[in-house]
């Protein structure tokens, strides 16, 4: 059996617990596939490791503790939002390195104005992260921005808050990381092979979604669009995400 191996990334101040249960869900879809997550740097199980405010040094640190890319076998990247900047800068460095790449919600600075990559409705929530505020109260306020059905996610909820006060976010580590997504601008491609999915939610609060139009645009790619769905497309809607994987999959 061809071997089905994925590399999961989230988006800005997000860890592997994050994806809640849509692991389970892409495992339940995929039988034979196998997931790596990789944390940030500060963040989930990587919080003491620094980070760098160059995009290159933090992919190659991020690429160095991949166990796929150390034992040579053939991945597919998942990425989120920020998440999809860094694969994408990733591919851009390492063109050999992985086949197929999913790039859900994301942006880039050299096509689009930082008023569509984070849309203004957006700033204060996201400066609000900042607040030393109780976490549960934090992440209903984060739920409400990044998905469109908030009500449904209770769960997910405490869930989060629950992350957010066994490893409390950093500051310092989101201040570098929304500087990286600020800085990012895909390059000039060097991985014509490698076969790009490029998914939005159209409704999503945080990113334009005529930011993927543009990211798919460059890259010679058909964006698709989830008609309803917010940042957190995974959460609002996942059976739609695994269906869009498994076209691209040709399953």
């Amino acid at each position: 059996m061809e071997e089905n191996n994925w590399l999961f990334l989230r988006g800005l101040g997000r860890e592997r617990r994050h994806w809640l249960d849509f692991p389970e869900k892409f495992q339940a879809k995929f039988p034979n596939a196998k997931i790596e997550f990789l944390d940030f740097p500060g963040l989930g199980e990587s919080i003491h490791e620094p980070t760098s405010l160059d995009l290159d040094s933090f992919v190659f640190k991020l690429r160095d503790r991949c166990s796929l890319v150390r034992e040579k076998k053939p991945f597919h990247i998942l990425a989120l939002s920020f998440g999809g900047m860094v694969a994408m800068h990733w591919a851009s460095l390492y063109p050999n390195d992985f086949l197929k790449m999913v790039v859900v919600n994301s942006s880039a600075g050299n096509l689009n104005p930082w008023h569509e990559r984070i849309q203004p409705r957006a700033i204060g929530i996201i400066l609000n992260l900042f607040n030393p505020s109780e976490p549960t109260k934090k992440e209903e306020i984060l739920m409400n921005l990044l998905t469109r059905k908030p009500e449904q996610h209770h769960a997910a909820i405490q869930q989060w808050s629950s992350i957010s006060k066994s490893c409390p976010l950093d500051w310092k580590v989101l201040l570098q990381q929304l500087w990286l997504s600020k800085k990012f601008e895909i390059s000039n491609l060097k991985s014509p092979h490698i076969q790009v999915l490029f998914l939005a939610g159209l409704g999503d609060q945080l990113v334009n979604p005529v930011c993927t139009e543009n990211l798919a645009k460059h890259w010679g790619a058909e964006p698709v669009y989830h008609p309803w769905a917010g940042h957190e497309i995974t959460l609002d809607d996942p059976d739609w995400v695994l269906d869009q994987i498994k076209k691209m999959a040709g399953d």
